[in-house]
């Protein structure tokens, strides 16, 4: 979810020196695509408030996905500018990664596998690549599947939080907890050597 609250203080015509001024907000939900924000007239500055989505848990256990990042700030516009919305989609505990960046969950069992990582939210100008992005809000990662109940790593700061490993029924060894993605680059799948049963990146 984003909301944009925009700060006008335009002077009418009709004013001699007087600025009539007012604060309204624009709130942008998940849609599965891209939405567009054209800045109103006389508005220069914007504050935002973004957030990224969940990650996807398990159904079967106790296993729940991470919660999103959240992001906010001020930044500088130019009345009729566009800016591109992405309002990231939650990740499915069936292991689809959420809209705008989630990881697929996989496992060992193909019918129960982990969590997809939930997808981030994020504001760009200037186009639509990833490099126009300048604020980001990151997802949440998935849950384990059935293996043993682990939880996704929760979204936000410059380095998500680093998954939980919880109990290990299948004996796996060398487990590595999943990593929370970065400011550059998504987060790492948790991994096990014997079991090979390893989430995907971010």
């Amino acid at each position: 979810m984003k909301d944009i609250y925009t700060l006008i203080a335009c002077a009418f015509a009709f004013f001699s020196v007087a600025e009539a001024s007012a604060q309204t907000t624009t709130t942008f939900n998940y849609t599965g695509s891209m939405q567009t924000y054209v800045v109103p007239p006389c508005v220069t500055s914007i504050t935002v408030d973004v957030a990224g989505a969940e990650g996807g848990g398990n159904a079967s256990i106790f296993a729940p996905g991470g919660l999103g990042g959240r992001t906010q700030g001020t930044m500088t516009v130019t009345p009729g500018q566009t800016l591109y919305i992405y309002v990231g989609g939650a990740g499915v505990d069936v292991g689809t990664p959420g809209y705008n960046g989630g990881g697929s969950g996989i496992g060992g069992s193909p019918g129960n596998p982990g969590g997809g990582g939930g997808g981030a939210s994020d504001i760009r100008m200037n186009g639509t690549l990833l490099t126009d992005r300048i604020i980001v809000a990151g997802g949440g990662g998935g849950g384990t599947e059935n293996g043993g109940v682990s939880a996704g790593g929760d979204g936000g700061g410059l380095v998500g939080d680093t998954g939980v490993i919880g109990p290990n029924p299948w004996g796996c060894s060398q487990m590595v907890s999943a990593k929370g993605g970065t400011q550059s680059a998504g987060g790492a799948g948790g991994t096990s050597v014997s079991c090979a049963w390893n989430g995907s990146n971010g």
